[in-house]
């Protein structure tokens, strides 16, 4: 690794390997087209809900206006709110 690259090269380059070491499990897998047909849209439209889900509670839990004095992160200032000062502290 080269000093001038950043952590978001890293994280790029984690992505990578782990969509081919998805493929790799593929090739265990006795019908590997249909379990991705049927894995890929599930996994994505799973995760599509529980983000949807994660902002509902940010904005369940605070206003827009409480999260911007609040002077941390929504996902902070949301923990704070609901599992208070130790709940906070953890994502800051």
């Amino acid at each position: 690794m080269s000093i001038h690259q950043t952590e978001g090269d890293v994280r790029n380059a984690d992505i990578v390997y782990s969509w081919s070491n998805a493929a790799y499990v593929l090739n265990e897998v006795k019908n590997p087209v249909g379990t991705l047909k049927i894995a890929g849209p599930l996994g994505l439209t799973i995760c599509g809900i529980l983000y949807i889900l994660a902002n509902v509670s940010y904005f369940a839990a605070a206003t827009p206006a409480e999260v911007e004095a609040s002077n941390t992160t929504v996902a902070a200032h949301f923990m704070g709110k609901v599992f208070g000062l130790a709940g906070q502290r953890a994502l800051r």
